[in-house]
């Protein structure tokens, strides 16, 4: 199914070029859809520690003089910016945490570090091509919201980030309850 909605939208994506008409919504489509699917089809086994919180280094203030994107422990957490949040939120739930400020170096972290599904931020287009440079790995969109345009000073609603976690735990929790029940 997720294939099928990759070719769909690739298709509909050269037609919305063709006609010179924005994408950002067909690619805020994409995304939702692609993360009911994802979501809807999370592997039983899978545990926190394989996840990946992927976010870009827009989220940090631009005028922070500690660069995060080499190292997110960087962050001195003065709460100037919604990093803090995302360190202690990674901390609180044993997530991976990682910045990325391009596609290329998402990818080599991907390939990293392996996980099991990836949790990435970012705007629409990133999301989008970020989604199909790793198909099929799983990998849910998390749409990061522009106060002061694009590539400065963005942030997100985190609790969006803890919706899929607590899907991702109540997944859990039911593979271990029904593994408590089956006989011996």
């Amino acid at each position: 199914m997720r294939l099928l909605i990759n070719i769909l939208f690739s298709i509909i994506l050269v037609f919305m070029r063709l006609l010179r008409l924005p994408q950002d919504r067909v690619c805020q489509w994409f995304i939702r859809t692609n993360n009911q699917l994802v979501l809807a089809n999370i592997p039983p086994n899978l545990k926190s520690e394989h996840l990946l919180l992927l976010i870009p280094h827009c989220l940090q203030n631009y005028t922070c003089e500690f660069r995060i994107t080499s190292q997110v422990k960087n962050c001195r957490r003065c709460g100037k910016c919604i990093i803090k949040d995302l360190i202690h939120f990674s901390e609180k739930y044993h997530i991976r945490l990682s910045v990325a400020p391009g596609g290329t170096l998402a990818r080599a972290i991907i390939r990293e570090y392996q996980p099991g599904l990836i949790i990435a931020v970012g705007c629409e287009r990133e999301l989008e091509s970020g989604i199909h440079d790793v198909y099929p790995l799983p990998v849910v969109g998390i749409l990061n919201q522009k106060p002061d345009g694009p590539c400065k000073n963005t942030t997100l609603d985190i609790s969006r980030i803890e919706e899929v976690i607590q899907i991702i735990i109540r997944g859990q929790q039911a593979v271990e309850a029904g593994s408590c029940a089956c006989p011996k």
